[in-house]
């Protein structure tokens, strides 16, 4: 096995205060609000622990480790047997804008989940988690159509899906988070298979990026809704661009990323960003699938 990182690749400050209704144990619980209301979020509690790991590695923050180690024993506990002998953390909730219906799974919470426990595996010493994160990423073999989480482009390039939805949203975001996931296993356990899915997914990003470049600012998604990233997920965008560049050295990610972060800086593209969200807000007022 080689080691990865316990620090996570994202730098989460200026992007979520994790300011989260908190269980004695430390693990995070989101307000849905209306009917969903307060409930466990497989994303949120794997973003959480991993940002504690980072804290833990770099403050000596002991609180911090054991609140890490608990949001992976959450994940442990409720991993749910999934098709094909896998182990997935369904949503027990409707996405009214999305659409998908209780229960459905995300390649997002799949692949940051799988990054928390390994990471959790080697601080604990937990072989157990090791072989749940085998099942994890079984999902990524299969379409959303057949229980699975890999949609495509119309050239058939994969994108993981954050959320299954018809027709595919290719949440920009969520592919890349559960492209970590995958880098993670792939480098942890030495697994060329794994490793030769996640540069297919890379690939898609290096030859596709214009997808979701509207010339002034990032799409948060291909949805037929047409949204563009708020100021976080764009800066998010660009984070994440510059962490694939780093992994697999690439100069396309870098370029991409360079030019994202052109886009925050020009006053104009700002001013357009900021009309067109106004534009958006109205356009899509009560709407849904």
């Amino acid at each position: 096995m080689t080691p990865i990182p316990i620090t996570y690749y994202i730098d989460w400050s200026g992007l979520e205060s994790f300011d989260y209704d908190f269980d004695r144990d430390g693990v995070p619980r989101v307000d849905y609000g209306g009917s969903i209301g307060l409930r466990y979020s497989p994303i949120t509690v794997a973003q959480y622990g991993l940002y504690c790991m980072g804290e833990w590695e770099h403050h000596d923050d002991i609180q911090k480790r054991d609140h890490a180690l608990n949001c992976c024993r959450w994940l442990y506990d409720n991993a749910q047997d999934g098709e094909y002998d896998s182990k997935v953390w369904p949503f027990d909730f409707d996405l009214p804008f999305y659409g998908p219906e209780a229960p459905w799974i995300s390649a997002m919470a799949q692949g940051e989940a799988v990054s928390l426990l390994l990471r959790g595996a080697v601080i604990a010493n937990r072989n157990d988690y090791e072989s749940l994160c085998s099942r994890a990423l079984i999902p990524f073999q299969f379409p959303v159509s057949n229980h699975g989480v890999v949609e495509r482009l119309s050239n058939g390039s994969p994108v993981f899906q954050e959320y299954p939805t018809h027709p595919p949203s290719h949440v920009l975001n969520g592919h890349i988070f559960a492209l970590l996931g995958l880098y993670d296993y792939a480098l942890y356990f030495d697994d060329k298979n794994i490793m030769a899915l996640t540069q297919k997914g890379v690939n898609t990003l290096k030859f596709h990026w214009h997808r979701w470049d509207t010339g002034h600012w990032t799409r948060y998604d291909l949805h037929p809704t047409r949204r563009l990233a708020s100021g976080m997920y764009h800066e998010l965008h660009v984070r994440q661009f510059r962490v694939l560049a780093a992994l697999f050295e690439d100069k396309v990610l870098v370029d991409v990323a360079r030019r994202w972060r052109g886009m925050q800086k020009n006053p104009w593209y700002r001013l357009r960003w900021y009309g067109s969200k106004i534009r958006e807000k109205i356009r899509l007022r009560g709407y849904s699938q």
